[in-house]
C-alpha cells in the first residue's frame, strides 16, 4: 500500500483551498426605487387610474389600489397600496444603476379577484429599457400576493427604465405589483494574474512535493 497517498491528497487539497480561497466574490450594488410599494399617493381605501404624484409614470388602465376598493381587498405585502395593470397598461420609472453589474429583479404580484364583469387572471411583464428582464407569467385567479423573481441580469451603470406591462386585453383582467426591488447577484470575480500565476507555479511544484514526502515514509 502506498503510504504517501494521503499526504499528497491532503498536501493537493490545502493547496487549492489555499489558491481558490484567495478569489474574491463581487456584488453589484443594489439599485435604489422611489416608491417601490406605491405608497405615495395616498388614496384612502380607493384606487386611481394614472394618479398624480406616484414617481412612476402610467399608461393605459394602469395605477394604484388601496384596498378595500373598486378592485377588492386583497392584503398588501408590504404597506397599504399596489399597483395594478388592467388590460393593455403599463407602469415605468426612470432608475440610475451605480455599477456596471448583474442584478436580480424581486416583486410580489397577485390577480384580481374574479367577478361577474371581469376576469382575474392578468398576463404581465417587465423591461428594462426594451429588454426584457422578466418573461410574460399569468397571475392566479384572484389569490394572495406571491413572490417573483427574474434570472440575473447585466446593466450598465447610469439611467435606465424599468418598465410593467399588462398585455392581456381580454375580460377586464388584472395584475397587481407591490415592493419591487433590484440587487445585485453575487458573481465569483476573475482572478488576478498573482493568483493564475500562483496556481501555475504550484501545479508544477506538486510532483516535486510528491517524491519528497516518498522518500521520507521510506527513511
Amino acid at each position: 500500500m502506498d503510504e504517501t497517498k494521503p499526504y499528497w491528497v491532503v498536501t493537493v487539497a490545502v493547496f487549492l483551498a489555499a489558491v481558490l480561497g484567495s478569489v474574491p466574490t463581487v456584488s453589484a450594488v443594489p439599485v435604489p426605487i422611489v416608491n417601490s410599494s406605491f405608497e405615495a399617493p395616498d388614496l384612502s381605501a380607493a384606487f386611481a387610474y394614472t394618479p398624480a404624484g406616484a414617481t412612476w409614470s402610467f399608461t393605459g388602465n394602469a395605477g394604484i389600489s388601496d384596498p378595500p376598493s373598486g378592485f377588492g381587498s386583497t392584503v398588501a405585502p408590504d404597506g397599504d397600496q399596489y399597483a395594478f395593470l388592467q388590460t393593455i397598461s403599463s407602469f415605468s420609472q426612470p432608475i440610475t444603476f451605480p455599477a456596471d453589474g448583474t442584478y436580480v429583479l424581486t416583486f410580489f404580484a397577485a390577480g384580481r379577484p374574479p367577478g361577474a364583469q371581469f376576469g382575474g387572471t392578468q398576463t404581465y411583464q417587465a423591461l428594462l429599457d426594451l429588454d426584457i428582464i422578466f418573461p410574460a407569467t399569468t397571475t392566479d385567479n384572484g389569490g394572495p400576493f406571491t413572490f417573483e423573481q427574474s434570472a440575473p441580469f447585466f446593466a450598465t451603470a447610469g439611467v435606465h427604465t424599468l418598465t410593467f406591462q399588462g398585455v392581456n386585453n381580454n375580460n377586464d383582467n388584472t395584475a397587481f405589483i407591490d415592493a419591487i426591488a433590484i440587487n445585485g447577484a453575487a458573481v465569483a470575480a476573475v482572478p488576478e494574474p498573482s493568483s493564475i500565476l500562483l496556481l501555475s507555479v504550484g501545479a508544477a511544484g506538486l510532483p516535486a512535493i510528491r517524491r519528497l514526502l516518498a522518500r521520507t515514509s521510506r527513511a
